[in-house]
């Protein structure tokens, strides 16, 4: 999962795809995306939860929401498969790239070859405050959204609430605030994501409880940490919390796949079935896939 979120891609405008709303996405917008992306086989995964989640993960966690924020709201705002993937600076018939691919940086912009569906993309790290650099070894087919490059010497530290290590001659940033609602802490083995609260803990001992849809965990080092106090109900999905754990706030479904009712689609969010429409949304009817479903292509394509 590392390599593949250390990807960044870009495309949709000269102006970085900044017209229109700014700011971290809203449910709606990050939805749409996702289900777009998928109609015309960007990425596409079984599970619409899978993309959200990715986003409020893996994305946020690596400083990258910023860059996808701009990038999924320029692939909402395509006509058609050929726009959406101009936004990912590819085109649908593009030829496909592998492990030889040699990754390069044209100043802020890292093109790259994602080994998961074999295609070149483009990521504009600008968007997120980050500089191209290049992997090194046997990772050159990527080039990655990095603060810089580092070697063996480099040392774990913290940047403000974000966690800096070297990862194949790249700077990876894990941002203990984004997703997880941590701060970053330096000490004599490097640096650690912990919890935010006052409050010390025994992280072998502490039991982890809920405060209503607040999750308390022990969050640190080996031995002590502190208190982290997560608010599930700030999620898109798992939203409720139980054992110190966000989990689904409903019970009717649970990882299932997407699945076509009539034209429309329907997606296991957060333990509820949600109904989409495509049509409505500017897409042809639902299709059922190999696995699972996806909107069909855009009305345009």
């Amino acid at each position: 999962m590392l390599l593949a979120a250390l990807l960044m891609p870009w495309g949709c405008s000269d102006d970085g795809g900044s017209s229109g709303p700014t700011g971290p996405l809203k449910a709606d917008e990050l939805y749409q995306a996702c289900l777009r992306t998928a109609a015309c086989g960007i990425k596409p995964q079984p599970r619409l939860s899978n993309c959200v989640d990715y986003y409020h993960t893996m994305l946020s966690s690596l400083g990258l929401a910023p860059l996808y924020d701009a990038l999924y709201r320029c692939v909402n705002r395509g006509a058609d498969c050929v726009e959406i993937f101009d936004c990912f600076g590819s085109h649908p018939a593009a030829g496909s790239c592998d492990g030889t691919y040699i990754a390069h940086c044209d100043g802020k912009k890292a093109s790259t070859c994602d080994l998961l569906d074999h295609r070149v993309y483009v990521y504009d790290c600008g968007l997120a405050g980050l500089d191209c650099e290049v992997k090194q070894g046997t990772s050159a087919f990527e080039a990655s959204c990095t603060l810089g490059s580092c070697d063996a010497s480099y040392e774990e530290r913290c940047d403000n609430d974000r966690k800096l290590g070297c990862y194949e001659g790249v700077i990876v940033v894990n941002d203990c605030a984004a997703a997880q609602g941590l701060t970053c802490v330096a000490d004599g083995d490097g640096a650690r994501c912990t919890g935010t609260d006052p409050e010390s803990c025994d992280v072998q001992a502490y039991v982890e409880t809920c405060q209503g849809r607040v999750a308390l965990t022990c969050v640190g080092g080996q031995l002590e940490g502190q208190v982290s106090r997560h608010d599930c109900a700030l999620q898109m999905v798992d939203r409720a919390c139980a054992a110190g754990r966000c989990v689904p706030a409903g019970n009717d479904c649970s990882d299932a796949f997407n699945r076509c009712e009539g034209d429309t689609l329907q997606a296991c969010l957060d333990g509820r079935w949600q109904t989409f429409d495509c049509v409505g949304l500017g897409m042809k009817p639902c299709e059922t896939r190999t696995n699972g479903a996806s909107c069909g292509k855009p009305a345009g394509s």
